[in-house]
């Protein structure tokens, strides 16, 4: 019974992810606040694009902060939007998020640094951690989570958890 269960929750979410029309473009930036996970706020709207950022990393948008990327399940079958892009090297990866949680706490004070995104390519009864990439100077690349409430450093291995792929296209 628990195995029916377990198939009747995740296969609609992988589903919706894998199948979704809008998967390939992005979706829109929340905030949370470090004091209160469940007290969030949608990240203002973007007219110009995130500064010192191409279009094609963070979308200009009149209706919020738009970020471009791929809706993906993990292994725990939670939401995550993967970008679309790969950073120079970690410090770079690292400040991009950091330019992120800086809309948020522009907005809406300091306590709102934490960040995901909702919609589009994320289930619409869900939110999603954002997953970058970046370049190593062993010559390969990494990824790790833009920190949030569950994982707070950058980098980590959030919904790597050490495995080399765990992500379902």
């Amino acid at each position: 019974m628990k195995l029916n269960k377990f198939l009747f929750v995740s296969f609609p979410i992988f589903f919706y992810n894998t199948n979704h029309a809008f998967a390939s473009l992005g979706s829109y930036l929340f905030c949370a606040s470090q004091q209160n996970q469940y007290d969030w706020k949608w990240a203002p709207p973007l007219p110009n694009g995130l500064r010192n950022y191409p279009h094609n990393i963070v979308k200009p948008d009149n209706k919020g902060t738009w970020i471009v990327g791929s809706g993906k399940t993990s292994m725990y079958f939670h939401s995550i939007l993967d970008m679309d892009y790969t950073f120079e090297n970690m410090e770079a990866a690292k400040t991009f998020c950091d330019s992120l949680a800086a809309v948020c706490k522009s907005a809406h004070g300091e306590n709102y640094k934490w960040i995901g995104t909702s919609g589009y390519a994320v289930a619409p009864n869900s939110w999603s951690y954002i997953l970058v990439h970046y370049n190593v100077r062993s010559g390969g690349n990494s990824r790790s989570v833009c920190p949030n409430w569950t994982y707070q450093n950058f980098p980590n291995k959030g919904v790597l958890d050490g495995t080399p792929q765990i992500l379902i296209d």
